[in-house]
């Protein structure tokens, strides 16, 4: 396990406590697309991660990415169709940057400058798809870092 994993883990631990989100698994699965995913029910709740991806990212997003993910099982909106889909999105991410806001300054400063440069680079956002594209647009278009 690597340290950005084990940072990966402790925050998930921590941070599903604050929000009482109990049961929670976190596993290692390099098959997935993206950073992580999340999947729950009402008896439980787990975190994949890709090793590989989670060790490529600079500390302030793996931080996003743990409390996003853990925003979709607490907030628990549907995601069938692709309006719910980038509504879903909008919030998870809205709520991972305000946490970073109030908790982590720094980090969050580093989230949204590097989030904006992110979305002014066409190959980068054309790997998110359309829903996350547009989901992050609407977070990043306003905050100022």
């Amino acid at each position: 396990m690597t340290t950005k994993e084990a940072v990966f883990y402790y925050w998930a631990g921590y941070f599903a406590a604050q929000f009482k989100i109990h049961n929670l698994k976190v596993v290692r699965d390099n098959r997935i697309i993206g950073l992580a995913e999340a999947d729950w029910t009402k008896r439980s709740a787990r975190i994949a991660y890709s090793a590989k991806e989670i060790n490529k990212c600079p500390q302030w997003e793996v931080m996003d990415t743990v409390i996003h993910e853990l925003a979709h099982i607490r907030q628990n909106l549907p995601y069938n169709t692709e309006e719910e889909q980038i509504y879903s999105e909008y919030r998870a991410e809205k709520f991972a940057i305000d946490h970073l806001r109030k908790l982590f300054p720094r980090y969050y400063h580093l989230a949204v400058r590097g989030m904006q440069a992110a979305l002014k680079n066409k190959t980068k956002t054309a790997s998110w798809g359309r829903v996350h594209h547009e989901a992050y647009r609407k977070v990043y278009a306003k905050l100022v870092p």
